[in-house]
């Protein structure tokens, strides 16, 4: 399996499931490790050096994110080579910013439609910009996949 058939196998229909659902625990959890992973098929198709770069494109707190999410779910929680700390179930289920379904500072007043969250980081837009990262940093791996629309 090349880099891009994992994306549009497995990773791009996992967002697709977190986007459609961005407060399912279950769909936030599998996207990340789907789009975290993204890394192994790099390395094994002979890319060098993907976790520096692609965390430094998508933006340290992201791309931590979306590691802590994956081996704190994998793991219970995670260990002390993660810049942030995550325990399986310790992240946040953010209500929509609407009238009747929002909750005083869980929620975003500009927001309809919720999420989940860990360190104020939304886990959508963490998946979304890691996965962006890596579509940019390696083009000619998976720069041909179809991001549209995420």
């Amino acid at each position: 399996m090349t880099p891009a058939d994992y994306v549009d196998e497995i990773v791009l229909p996992a967002m697709k499931d977190f986007q459609a659902d961005r407060r399912s625990r279950r769909y936030t959890y599998q996207a990340c490790m789907a789009v975290f992973h993204i890394k192994d098929h790099l390395g094994k198709a002979g890319e060098k050096d993907v976790h520096r770069r692609t965390r430094r494109r998508a933006g340290g707190s992201y791309f931590d994110v979306v590691r802590a999410i994956t081996n704190g779910a994998k793991h219970v929680e995670t260990d002390a080579t993660h810049p942030i700390p995550f325990r399986a179930g310790n992240d946040v289920d953010r209500p929509p910013g609407i009238w009747g379904a929002a909750v005083a500072d869980v929620s975003n007043w500009d927001d309809a439609v919720g999420g989940r969250q860990i360190v104020s980081v939304d886990l959508y837009e963490a998946c979304r910009r890691t996965l962006t990262a890596f579509a940019d940093e390696f083009p000619g791996q998976i720069g041909a996949c179809d991001l549209s629309g995420l």
